[in-house]
């Protein structure tokens, strides 16, 4: 499971692309909003991997990625995957969130999205 994870977080490196320069103003645009979210939204085949990771690469802020696809169908693997991504690039510890996925007695999606949250919170 390890090795997916690796994979899951990993940005991908585009070799050829098409230089969307006003998408990417667009996204640097969002940068200025305190703690927004921005949501790419389009069909499949129209490039929103390519321009995130192509933004990405050249972003000075912290950032993490994780790829989601049909096969992830657990939310503990979800949360494993999220904390994977989130401690890649930056120094947060989510050691409350790992020891409640660590405890079979206390295994709970929702308890542990929960102290998931509380814990990026407080970073």
């Amino acid at each position: 499971m390890e090795t997916l994870l690796d994979f899951q977080t990993k940005i991908p490196e585009n070799k050829k692309i098409l230089n969307r320069k006003r998408l990417l103003n667009k996204l640097n645009k969002n940068l200025n909003y305190n703690k927004s979210v921005t949501v790419l939204s389009a069909p499949a085949g129209y490039g929103k991997t390519t321009l995130t990771a192509d933004w990405l690469k050249n972003c000075i802020q912290k950032k993490a990625w994780f790829t989601v696809d049909e096969n992830l169908n657990s939310p503990i693997f979800f949360i494993k995957g999220i904390i994977k991504a989130l401690t890649k690039n930056s120094s947060i510890l989510f050691k409350n969130t790992e020891t409640v996925i660590n405890s079979p007695l206390t295994l709970n999606a929702k308890s542990t999205a929960i102290t998931l949250i509380r814990e990026f919170q407080a970073a």
